[in-house]
């Protein structure tokens, strides 16, 4: 397909719904390694009670016509508007935040509330264009098709963890009227080649399970392995199931939500594209706990425990661009940023004066190089802190250190805008410290090994620089130690460290490699200019 050069494909299980539902063993053991390793997989419709493939074709067809629709018209079925648990309506164009122009996704959706196809409850009659109703007998035969895939995954998947009928998946979803499924109609619109953002931006989904239907690529998966985004084409005849959140949270994680996005391939337009998907959820009362399995983790979680409905609203309110907080700390980013800079322009312009009061100005460069190696070996240790403890905590600490060693070094025009840091990470909502499952420990031996790699590197460019002799003891002792140093720092980052200092997966992204040359680059040129005027 195009653009596999640049991403590979998806390796995922296919699943035969005939093989499933007629309780073959090795398809039930299929499904279950597809929901713990990847999180996705295909679904061979064949077999389902339902004329499925027409009904498919018939929701092609409507959506079509749908979405050609005067947007005046359209609007009047505002999803955000007609209804609070968005079941039912439309969302137009560039409503969720996304990575194109303006932080705006690129597509728009009707969403069809299950209970209102089946003419089910109070959405029996639920509000829609007349368009809609014309193709209502295939809406209801293609939800009758895909719920009875479901159960028959959501059973099998309880067999395999060992649960009876009454804690089961089956007695959370679909057993109390009103349901939270529904069917959601996509367009991604056409985007111009430059436009290279995500028209979907990544995401789990946060129900239980989605069935997506295709005939065009675009659906790309990161790779549990590779960490890699992966091409995930249609396959006719077959459904894209992934498993969602609440799956996820109903088994500690141990069923993988997978994230994904909708994309062109690099270097390509995006072209218009159609798709539509049923989406399966618990029963709004339901808890988003673990099940009572003794095949799930169990977990030592301290974290609110909220109903399917809760979860489904909260997941919701992060989309909608109106409410991203992404932005609202940019101040406490700008007074951040500046003040590490003046800290480093700081040391720059003051370490010949300093080398110089101490009648040792050949070793001037040392203190440049001692505050470069501290930030390198604290800034990892800062990170983990502030994955267990939440962003704030560490943070005013911080602040708090450095107008302590301000103080002390007699620094005093530092800080008022020290001063101004605290207050305003005091003021700022920051992200909290995580579960206790999700936790970062902290990576000691990492940080040590590459503290040693960084001393002897510096020690051997010192003593280089003087002239010393290369057969000397001292080079080859710093030489080995170096080699020794970086052969273990390799070691314990990739097979030995829970968290990485530096996570090998890293290594080879574009992106990062990118924004650590320019820092390189920023520098040497800023620690260069000042030894030349030197």
């Amino acid at each position: 397909m195009d653009g596999a050069e640049q991403n590979p494909v998806a390796q995922v299980q296919t699943i035969r719904f005939e093989g499933l539902s007629n309780g073959n063993a090795d398809e039930r053991a299929h499904l279950y390694r597809a929901c713990c390793d990847d999180g996705f997989f295909y679904l061979d419709m064949q077999g389902t009670a339902e004329d499925i493939d027409a009904a498919v074709q018939d929701i092609y067809t409507l959506e079509t016509q749908l979405f050609a629709m005067p947007q005046e018209e359209l609007i009047q079925y505002d999803i955000d508007k007609l209804s609070p648990k968005k079941l039912n309506g439309y969302k137009p164009l560039g409503r969720n935040h996304g990575e194109l122009a303006g932080r705006k996704d690129g597509f728009e959706s009707y969403a069809l509330p299950k209970d209102g196809i089946m003419g089910l409850g109070v959405l029996a009659r639920f509000q829609r264009p007349a368009i809609i109703d014309l193709y209502m007998s295939s809406l209801r035969s293609f939800t009758s098709a895909v719920t009875t895939a479901a159960k028959a995954i959501l059973s099998s998947l309880s067999g395999s963890l060992e649960l009876g009928l009454d804690d089961g998946f089956c007695e959370t979803h679909g057993s109390h009227l009103p349901s939270l499924d529904l069917v959601r109609l996509l367009r991604y619109h056409a985007q111009p080649p430059w436009e290279q953002g995500a028209s979907h931006l990544p995401h789990t989904d946060l129900g239980s399970m989605a069935f997506l239907f295709t005939k065009q690529d675009g659906l790309q998966i990161l790779g549990a392995k590779s960490a890699e985004w992966e091409w995930m084409p249609p396959k006719k005849g077959h459904a894209i199931v992934n498993i969602g959140d609440c799956l996820s949270l109903l088994t500690n994680k141990m069923f993988r939500s997978c994230r994904h996005r909708v994309k062109a391939a690099p270097g390509q337009a995006m072209k218009e594209r159609y798709s539509f998907a049923y989406f399966m959820r618990p029963d709004e009362n339901a808890l988003m706990q673990a099940v009572s399995s003794r095949l799930v983790p169990k977990v030592d979680r301290q974290d609110q425990v909220f109903t399917s409905g809760e979860w489904l609203q909260k997941k919701y309110a992060m989309l909608r661009k109106d409410t991203w907080k992404d932005d609202e700390n940019w101040l406490l980013t700008i007074l951040g940023v500046f003040l590490a800079n003046a800290d480093t322009s700081l040391v720059v312009a003051t370490y010949p004066s300093i080398a110089s009061e101490f009648r040792n100005l050949g070793d001037g460069p040392w203190l440049l190089t001692v505050y470069t190696l501290g930030i390198s070996v604290a800034l990892p240790a800062y990170g983990a802190t502030s994955d267990t403890f939440g962003r704030k905590k560490p943070l005013l600490v911080a602040y708090c250190l450095f107008c302590v060693g301000c103080i002390i070094s007699s620094f005093f025009a530092q800080i008022p805008i020290v001063l101004g840091c605290f207050i305003t990470a005091l003021w700022q909502s920051l992200p909290e410290a995580k579960s206790r499952r999700e936790k970062r420990t902290l990576d000691v031996l990492g940080l040590m090994a590459l503290a040693m790699t960084m001393i002897s590197f510096l020690l051997l460019v010192d003593i280089v620089g003087k002239g010393a002799n290369l057969r000397s003891r001292l080079f080859v002792a710093l030489a080995v130690a170096f080699a020794l140093s970086v052969v273990t720092f390799v070691l314990v980052e990739t097979y030995w460290a829970q968290s990485p200092v530096i996570s090998p997966t890293l290594i080879g992204q574009k992106k990062l490699g990118s924004y650590f040359v320019v820092q390189t680059l920023l520098l040497i040129a800023q620690f260069s200019s000042k030894l030349i005027n030197a």
